[in-house]
């Protein structure tokens, strides 16, 4: 049977398997594929420099990064008429090879590549023939500005470091959720999502509610229901929004959250998974923004932004 050969370049540096030509069984639909590892010099100067030193924590490629070959059953021809199916297939080996790299190497900070990663790659077949593609960016996703262009950001992120201290917990969370969506991630997505929502409710209701009421509802062993946290912070602060919108914010963010933490076999869609995290977004905003207007009028507010 023919067979053709991907070649592309992905940003983690598999150290300790430059040269290897692994057999990977069971995957993306094959029965078997064939993955050699090289290991290059990054698109810098940095690992042109150091030459053979390594840095196992470089999870990001700085010094170095890794060119997979990856063959598979077919020519030149069938394959490239099936670009749309390349990026997800070569993704879903290079990730088997990277979660057992980690495993047992002990390199965590590697992390599995999105499909989006992999923007182009060569292609060769037993009989010589070769052919090249840059997989297709998702729309919206690529802009160009002029390199002069002032993106907006400067004034009030210099605002925000000279006076709002330390990003919230809930916040950072929320972040690392939507990154991981954006990484196909989508159980630590849903895991961070839900952790960012539990830290929002608890700060939200241990600023409006009085100090004894707040110790008698965590006094127990287990956190109360957060619809329960959340009715009581809308009757203390208003949001401006009915109770039942505020439940259904947060059943969407909770929606498969038993299911990853309990193991359960579960199918996950990236789009489910961006509308909890979305969701995530406009709940902490609501509930944070409505809490910290209560505390400040309590202190006196000045009608200005409330402080974070």
């Amino acid at each position: 049977m023919p067979s053709c050969t991907y070649s592309f370049r992905i940003a983690p540096p598999l150290y300790g398997l430059n040269g290897a030509r692994v057999a990977v069984s069971d995957v993306a639909g094959f029965e078997s594929v064939v993955v050699s590892v090289t290991l290059v010099d990054s698109v810098g100067t940095m690992g042109k420099a150091m030459g053979s030193v390594t840095l196992p924590g470089d999870g990001l490629g700085v010094m170095h990064n890794t060119r997979l070959d990856v063959t598979l059953p077919g020519t030149v021809a069938e394959w490239m008429t099936r670009r749309d199916e390349a990026g997800p297939i070569l993704a879903a080996i290079t990730n088997r090879v990277i979660d057992w790299y980690r495993y047992f190497s002990g390199h965590v900070l590697i992390r599995r590549i999105p499909v989006r990663s992999i923007r182009g790659y060569r292609l060769r077949d037993d009989e010589g023939r070769e052919g090249w593609s840059l997989l297709g960016w998702p729309p919206g996703e690529a802009s160009v500005t002029a390199g002069d262009e002032d993106p907006g950001l400067s004034g009030p992120l210099a605002e925000q470091l000279r006076s709002k201290g330390e990003l919230p917990v809930w916040k950072g969370l929320y972040l690392d959720a939507a990154a991981e969506v954006l990484a196909g991630e989508l159980r630590a997505a849903v895991l961070l999502a839900n952790s960012a929502m539990e830290t929002v409710i608890n700060f939200a209701y241990r600023t409006v509610m009085p100090p004894d009421e707040v110790t008698k509802t965590f006094s127990g062993e287990s956190s109360p229901p957060f619809r329960q946290l959340l009715k009581a912070i809308n009757t203390a602060a208003d949001t401006g929004i009915s109770n039942s919108q505020l439940i259904k914010l947060a059943d969407r963010v909770n929606r498969d959250r038993n299911n990853v933490s309990h193991g359960n076999p579960t199918s996950l869609s990236e789009e489910a998974v961006a509308d909890a995290v979305q969701a995530l977004f406009e709940l902490q905003r609501i509930v944070e923004f409505s809490a910290l207007v209560l505390l400040d009028e309590r202190a006196g507010w000045d009608g200005k932004e409330p402080h974070e």
